[in-house]
């Protein structure tokens, strides 16, 4: 129960209900900084669990490299303090996945983090059709969701990432569950709608159209690949040719509502420190970053929270080495859920969708390697789900019992050639 609060509260329940939602300056509420304390003391709790880091691989050890470049990174951050608060954040993070996988199992860690996508969708929906403030998001341009009306935030803390959330919620629905499969597949869809969110929408048709993609084809990973390649590659074609249409049939800009700027900006922030950058999370309150921001007049009097993409996010604050690290880590993440996906089809499909998804949506969303983000958290528990799922694998095959162990035995006995 504690361990679904945690990851409820990574995709946005803590900041939900206990933190200001119509004002961003207002201080931060003692509440919430009080229940993420304590629910940061969970790994802690379950320090045996922790014991299968041991003989874990390398995309395990890569990943804490990149939490440990993070915890690095506040030696030269403009705010050291804020660099090493978060980035601990980050590190907690990490060992409660472990804790949960050590726990859980890997397949039974992967079904809570969908369960509890759907069951935050599901709340969430419902507490916005019944106009429940804390659902409702505030849109400070006043724009409205796809069927006219004021866009739903649910229990997460925007309305993208509300959106996002539900998409993975639907994917869930319809890879990890049986009997109520389609009414709460229903349920995200509809959640994805009244967010408003063209992110969201985004998510959505690329969770839907994998998911019809790995259904009809086999489950074998150079299989995989080539769909993921095409689809991909598709993706990218329709998007750069039909770009026009899209922004006039979802009501947007060619600016993405200022996001493009803010790219440009974040490109040449990270031009100025391209190999380290400028430090985990501090940069974004700097006055440094107030001087680009003042070179352009739309940008004038907005305070950026982050560049709307991971990956100009993740040179601005770790250069180049932090950005090569994700992708090595994503790709070599999504290679072993292909591979899981053969023992484990349902839990496979659902892993492998969503990281997909997650590495297609960095482009133009904040999720990667953040403090207090689902997408962040649920790559962690892949990294570890499928670390422990190959190291079982690996001792199962050596047991005598096993197919190949009874051919080693085999071969023992008839000794060498």
């Amino acid at each position: 129960m504690l361990a679904a609060v945690y990851i409820a509260g990574a995709a946005g329940l803590f900041a939900n209900l206990l933190t200001s939602r119509g004002n961003a300056t207002e201080p931060t509420s003692l509440t919430f900084l009080a229940l993420w304390s304590v629910m940061l003391c969970l790994p802690i709790m379950r320090l045996p669990s922790l014991l299968i880091l041991r003989r874990s691989g390398a995309v395990p050890i890569l990943l804490m490299g990149l939490i440990g470049y993070l915890l690095l990174s506040s030696i030269w951050s403009t705010d050291p303090i804020k660099a090493l608060t978060y980035s601990g954040v980050v590190a907690m993070n990490f060992l409660f996945a472990t804790s949960l996988v050590g726990t859980l199992g890997a397949a039974g860690a992967i079904r809570l983090a969908g369960y509890v996508t759907i069951w935050l969708t599901i709340a969430g929906l419902a507490l916005g059709l019944l106009s429940v403030p804390t659902a409702v998001y505030l849109d400070v341009h006043d724009r409205q969701n796809f069927l006219g009306i004021s866009p739903l935030r649910g229990l997460s803390n925007h309305k993208i990432t509300a959106a996002i959330y539900a998409s993975y919620g639907a994917l869930a629905s319809l890879t990890l569950l049986r009997k109520w499969r389609w009414p709460a597949f229903s349920a995200c869809v509809a959640m994805v709608v009244m967010a408003g969110s063209s992110t969201g929408l985004m998510a959505l048709s690329v969770c839907l159209i994998f998911f019809c993609a790995f259904s009809i084809t086999p489950a074998r990973p150079t299989v995989r690949w080539g769909i993921t390649a095409a689809t991909v590659t598709s993706l990218m074609i329709g998007a750069t040719i039909g770009s026009s249409f899209l922004f006039q049939a979802l009501g947007r800009d060619p600016t993405l509502t200022g996001r493009t700027v803010l790219w440009e900006i974040g490109l040449r922030v990270w031009a100025e420190r391209p190999f380290v950058g400028w430090g985990y999370v501090g940069f974004m309150d700097s006055a440094r970053l107030r001087d680009f921001l003042n070179d352009y007049r739309s940008m004038a009097n907005y305070d950026a929270p982050h560049f709307h993409s991971s990956y100009i996010q993740l040179l601005v604050e770790g250069g180049v080495p932090l950005l090569l690290g994700y992708l090595t880590l994503g790709l070599a993440t999504l290679a072993q859920a292909f591979r899981f996906s053969i023992e484990r089809p349902r839990e496979g499909a659902f892993i492998a969708i969503t990281i997909t998804s997650i590495l297609l949506l960095n482009f133009v969303s904040n999720t990667a390697l953040r403090y207090n983000d689902f997408s962040s958290l649920f790559l962690m528990i892949t990294v570890i789900a499928l670390a422990e799922a190959n190291r079982r694998s690996a001792v199962k095959e050596k047991a005598p019992g096993s197919q190949l162990g009874q051919q080693r035995l085999i071969a023992r006995a008839e000794g060498p050639a």
